[in-house]
């Protein structure tokens, strides 16, 4: 059985950079992973909790999501997305052994990730015909491999956190390091360069290496300068028009806050309640902050067990391999990154 969990969790890491284009397959071999290795610590006893806050957070949200479908009519979508999210905190919860092949395979597979996006960037810069799908429309930005620059971004970060804070480079990783950062660049994510300076300002003052933060930023300021400026407003790094949607996002997210603030809607409920987007959108089912996400589906109380879970699972780990979830909280706070499923595992997995 345990050798049948560690072979799901491989297949799920490397269907990573495919879980946005065969979407079904990442997220049924997640809850299959999960669940071979839950049957696996109830027949050999080894239940041990690593994070009781996440545990209270899912026993509170299925129970909260039941009291809703009570109260209000029943349908499925709410609870595929709690079966998904419940399988992601449940590898906080009940941690699966990753060994150095782990490592490995979420190296090729974010890799893979950035070459997917690089080679549509030069076949295909132009995909505003993913309107037609509901996907936002995007001209001259990497999208791949998660259809959206900001996810995408995001996870090339986590492929530089990991090289970065390897002990001993080769050749091939400073290869990797260029390449992720190219990817970075082209994503045009301003969200996910924030980031970047964010953990480069903690690697500063962690290690009294105040000039890793400046080459930092002096890196991003020329990239800036040389970075190619087609047309499409998603290349502006200047554009406003962003700000003041998430500004209106973040509007809605207090108003369906202000229904329930307590207990919430019933995770994952939203897009039954906003009238802020078309009910067809991919970005119906979460704000642009996932703690405002969080307090909006769960209530106050959920948002006090997410986030002590997550500060509990940051306190049991080194400065260094809390680095990509500093990432994640900063970039949660302009998008629903720390809810985004293929984000929240590799967050896991680093």
């Amino acid at each position: 059985m345990e050798t049948l969990t560690t072979l799901s969790l491989y297949i799920t890491i490397l269907a990573l950079p495919f879980s946005q284009l065969f979407k079904p397959f990442f997220d049924i071999s997640l809850v299959i992973t999960m669940g071979l290795h839950l049957t696996h610590a109830y027949f050999y006893r080894q239940f041990k909790v690593k994070n009781r806050w996440f545990l209270a957070f899912i026993i509170y949200a299925w129970i909260n999501l039941i009291l809703q479908f009570v109260v209000h009519h029943f349908t499925l979508l709410p609870l595929f997305y709690l079966i998904r999210l419940s399988s992601l905190l449940l590898l906080f919860v009940f941690p699966i052994k990753t060994t150095k092949l782990t490592t490995k395979l979420l190296i090729l597979s974010l890799v893979s990730s950035v070459l997917m996006g690089l080679i549509q960037y030069i076949v295909s810069p132009n995909v505003t015909y993913f309107n037609a799908f509901n996907w936002d429309p995007h001209l001259n930005r990497i999208i791949l491999p998660f259809f959206d620059p900001t996810f995408s971004a995001l996870a090339f970060v986590g492929l530089l956190v990991i090289i970065a804070t390897k002990s001993k480079k080769k050749l091939f990783d400073y290869i990797i390091l260029f390449l992720g950062y190219i990817g970075l660049a082209l994503t045009y994510s301003r969200a996910s360069w924030l980031s970047l300076v964010t953990i480069a300002g903690v690697y500063s003052y962690r290690t009294k290496k105040i000039g890793f933060l400046v080459g930092t930023i002096i890196l991003i300021i020329l990239t800036i300068v040389v970075l190619p400026k087609p047309y499409g407003e998603g290349t502006k790094l200047n554009r406003t028009a962003s700000i003041a949607a998430k500004i209106e996002n973040y509007k809605q997210a207090f108003q369906v806050i202000g229904r329930s603030p307590l207990i919430g809607i019933g995770y994952n409920r939203l897009s039954l309640v906003r009238t802020d987007q078309p009910k067809v959108s991919h970005a119906i089912n979460g704000f642009d902050a996932s703690l405002l996400t969080v307090w909006a589906t769960t209530g106050i109380f959920g948002l006090l067990l997410f986030v002590s879970g997550l500060y509990h699972f940051a306190s049991r780990r080194s400065w260094q391999q809390n680095l990509f979830l500093i990432v994640l909280l900063v970039h949660s706070c302009f998008a629903n990154s720390l809810l985004y499923a293929p984000i929240l595992f590799l967050l896991y997995l680093i």
